[in-house]
């Protein structure tokens, strides 16, 4: 088994691994991941077997003298194909760790790929990591539920769609990112004291990358937005990459009114529906008031983990 950097010559092959593979997303293509390579330095890591097949790839940057897979996605765990078995997965390991010692690498920060993103089961690397003895350091909590076996609105929600219908509340899908912008930032700064992940800029362009995996649905009335959500659509999940009322939209129903026609029409044939985490101080306090609300239209707890593995 053989580990080493990723190269600009390895592009294509990259690509065309992550599209077939069990538990890639659209977030691992180069066109996303380097979108943001002015802040984070590349140290991605493409393993062959002895027949020099790639057999797995790790989306992942240097950051002094730790990797982290990846500091920019909100998980980077090794993609992976069908023929990923976990003796395999176990070599891969000990490749990787043998590539970053080599290059003077003292902590592997390793995010795992979430179970809901994979096609198939796919958590070889849960197991390498234990053997590995890494540590569990950071442990995200959001909410997550299959479209397919949620009933009927409890009634909160159900008035809540009664004052969205009253106030002539309608959903409709736009690419106008400069109209749901300030609205998000607005939101964010004022709740949370905090600012959006991605620019208006960046997020336009990859809007234009990939219009069928970001997607964005906005609630208006008498031609106002009052509300709306950037979602992420991968080939199992629909996540809620951003969202974003004004105080008179909650008031009407408009935050309601928008995750049900998600839920319900615009994604109830996807696997699972997930509306991201609900989490701060790196997962150690939890937004009791964004999680209850998450969890009121049938949603329950999910995930995502961050590992610390030694190599030292």
């Amino acid at each position: 088994m053989q580990a080493e950097f990723y190269g600009r010559s390895d592009e294509t092959l990259w690509d065309r691994f992550v599209a077939t593979s069990t538990n890639g997303t659209f977030l691992f293509c180069r066109s996303y991941m380097d979108y943001h390579a002015d802040r984070f330095a590349d140290a991605s890591v493409v393993v062959r077997d002895a027949k020099g097949r790639v057999c797995a790839l790790l989306p992942a940057n240097r950051d002094g003298d730790r990797l982290v897979s990846h500091g920019g996605l909100t998980y980077g765990g090794f993609v992976v194909d069908g023929s990923m078995r976990v003796a395999t997965m176990l070599e891969v390991f000990d490749a990787s760790r043998g590539l970053l010692v080599a290059e003077g690498i003292t902590e592997w920060i390793y995010k795992p790929v979430p179970h809901i993103y994979h096609i198939e089961p796919c958590e070889a690397d849960l197991y390498a990591l234990f053997r590995c003895d890494a540590a569990l350091i950071r442990r995200d909590v959001g909410a997550c539920a299959c479209p397919a076996q949620l009933g009927e609105w409890p009634e909160r929600v159900a008035s809540s769609l009664r004052k969205a219908g009253s106030a002539g509340l309608h959903v409709t899908e736009s690419r106008d990112f400069l109209e749901f912008w300030p609205l998000l930032e607005e939101n964010l700064a004022a709740r949370h004291g905090a600012c959006p992940v991605h620019s208006l800029l960046e997020m336009e362009l990859l809007g234009s990358r990939f219009p069928r995996e970001i997607r964005l649905f906005v609630v208006h009335r008498a031609g106002r937005i009052e509300a709306g959500a950037v979602i992420y659509e991968t080939k199992t999940v629909a996540h809620v990459q951003y969202a974003a009322s004004t105080e008179e939209g909650r008031k009407a129903g408009a935050p309601a009114l928008l995750v049900t026609e998600l839920i319900r029409k615009q994604f109830g044939q996807k696997r699972w529906f997930d509306y991201g985490t609900s989490v701060e101080m790196g997962g150690r306090v939890m937004n009791d008031g964004l999680q209850r609300f998450k969890e009121g239209f049938g949603l329950r707890g999910v995930v995502a983990d961050h590992y610390s593995v030694p190599l030292t």
